[in-house]
C-alpha cells in the first residue's frame, strides 16, 4: 500500500502552526502479530523534513472500519519552524480509517514526535494529517 497524508504540525504552539505532507510504502503484514513494515518521508512547509521507518499494526471493528498503531524512528533534518533539535526522532500515532471498494483507505491521522531526550531539549511536535491509502493490489 501506499499512503498519502497532508495536514498540520505543531498543533499546540498556535502562533507556528506548520502544513506537512507525508508519503509512505506499507510492506505485507508479516509474523504472527500480523505487525506492518512502512518506510517513508514527512515534509513541513519551512524545509523540516524526516525520512522514517515504521511498524504498524492494523485492527478492524468490522470489514470497512479499522485503525492502525504505528511507531518508528527516522533521520530528521529541521526548519526554521520546526526545530526538534535532534538528528534522531521517534515517531508514534493512530491512524481511524474507512476502507474504500477499492480497497483503498481514507482516514485521519494523529502523529507524535520527538527526539525522546536524546536532545539538549525535547520540543516535540503533534501533527493532524487525513490520509488515502492506495492498495497495490487486491
Amino acid at each position: 500500500m501506499i499512503g498519502i497524508h497532508a495536514g498540520v504540525a505543531n498543533l499546540w504552539d498556535t502562533d507556528m502552526d506548520l502544513t506537512v505532507v507525508s508519503m509512505d510504502y506499507r510492506h505485507r503484514p508479516f509474523s504472527p502479530f500480523r505487525l506492518v513494515p512502512s518506510v517513508g518521508w514527512l515534509f513541513g512547509d519551512d524545509g523540516a523534513y524526516i525520512f522514517f521507518g515504521d511498524l504498524q499494526r492494523n485492527f478492524w471493528a468490522n470489514d470497512r472500519i479499522g485503525a492502525t498503531l504505528y511507531g518508528g524512528a527516522g533521520l530528521f533534518h529541521c526548519g526554521p519552524v520546526l526545530d526538534l533539535n535532534y538528528p534522531l526522532e521517534f515517531r508514534v500515532g493512530l491512524e481511524t480509517f474507512y476502507r474504500l471498494d477499492s480497497n483503498s483507505r481514507i482516514g485521519v491521522r494523529y502523529l507524535h514526535m520527538s527526539n525522546a531526550g536524546f536532545g539538549d531539549t525535547n520540543p516535540a511536535t503533534e501533527a493532524v494529517l487525513l490520509s488515502y491509502t492506495i492498495a497495490l493490489n487486491r
